[in-house]
């Protein structure tokens, strides 16, 4: 009897311990096996948390219901689809901190739980407006991803399953001498993920790295820095630019004479010296954007870029003209 016992105890223990690690290896292949019918969004991003062993951080004005039947998709991808169906923006980010309290606040912050003046992450915002998570060559060195979306609507499935592809590739970075916001920069356009150092991060990195793991790299430059840095992935809505203030700007013109009209417009063209200032301020972001780039590329796709990019100044300062011949 007690050895009756003791092999059905054993079996037993052996099938959950196969269960256990097969429930290891689906977490850490970031894979997600889930049916739902129209559930509420962050009951499903529950789920794909637990499956994966991710921290996702979905923003309060996320809402919706998701429906959902997929078995051993990526994460990423799962998140993509999530991202079409509540009209919101999914995205990796990996964040670069001193303390651990900074890193609760972006967590606050990317929840909307606090404003972003007192959160200390001005960085979340300028490096994920609207350019999605991992980067590619459309937008100014980025490379298409959640932001950028992909098909069937903002942050569709296609464009963040980029974002993680570009993820999961090797990364060469070679930076000399460059600001902290530099070497993130670089990082984020080659994967379109947010890397964003804290507010005063301020550091000099020199780093020469060749075909490495993505998170290597993140960590070679937190630790250059003298930071930490950690990985977390962020639903967030997706501004309502048709929605907001309808009717306003037409209603705002009534009434009003034309000439009020006319001179807020002749007023904002007047001041010269600011739209130089502007242009000095938009061609300088360019360069940089590029130069970040060019610092995650071989050297013979330098080469390719600043190719490509010579052309395209050149077909920018032709005339109309010239452009048909």
């Amino acid at each position: 009897m007690k050895r009756r016992m003791y092999i059905w105890g054993s079996l037993l223990t052996a099938i959950i311990l196969a269960w256990l690690g097969h429930k290891v290896y689906l977490s850490h292949q970031n894979l997600v096996t889930l049916n739902v019918r129209d559930a509420d969004v962050r009951d499903v991003i529950r789920k794909c948390g637990w499956q994966t062993w991710e921290t996702i951080v979905v923003h309060k004005d996320v809402k919706g219901k998701v429906t959902l039947n997929v078995r051993k998709v990526p994460l990423e991808e799962v998140l993509g689809i999530i991202g079409e169906q509540t009209s919101s923006r999914p995205t990796a980010v990996y964040p670069i901190f001193s303390k651990r309290s900074s890193f609760v606040a972006l967590r606050k912050l990317a929840r909307g739980d606090i404003p972003p003046e007192s959160a200390g992450w001005t960085n979340f915002f300028l490096l994920g407006s609207g350019r999605g998570g991992r980067g590619g060559p459309g937008d100014p060195g980025g490379r298409g991803g959640p932001g950028g979306g992909g098909p069937g609507g903002p942050g569709g499935f296609g464009g963040f399953a980029d974002v993680a592809r570009s993820q999961n590739s090797l990364v060469s970075l070679t930076v000399n001498a460059k600001d902290l916001n530099f070497a993130a920069l670089a990082l984020a356009r080659f994967s379109n993920a947010q890397v964003v150092p804290e507010d005063g991060a301020n550091a000099l990195i020199t780093v020469s790295l060749k075909q490495v793991p993505f998170t290597d790299a993140v960590a070679k430059v937190a630790k250059v820095a003298h930071r930490k840095w950690e990985v977390f992935y962020s639903l967030q809505a997706q501004p309502d630019f048709f929605g907001r203030d309808e009717g306003r700007g037409r209603d705002e013109g009534r009434g009003r004479g034309d000439d009020e009209g006319g001179r807020r417009f002749r007023n904002r063209d007047d001041d010269n010296t600011n739209r130089v200032s502007r242009v000095d301020e938009w061609t300088a972001l360019r360069d940089r954007e590029l130069e970040a780039r060019l610092a995650t590329m071989t050297p013979e796709e330098q080469v390719k870029a600043k190719e490509d990019q010579q052309k395209m100044e050149e077909m920018r300062n032709m005339t109309p003209e010239e452009r048909q011949q």
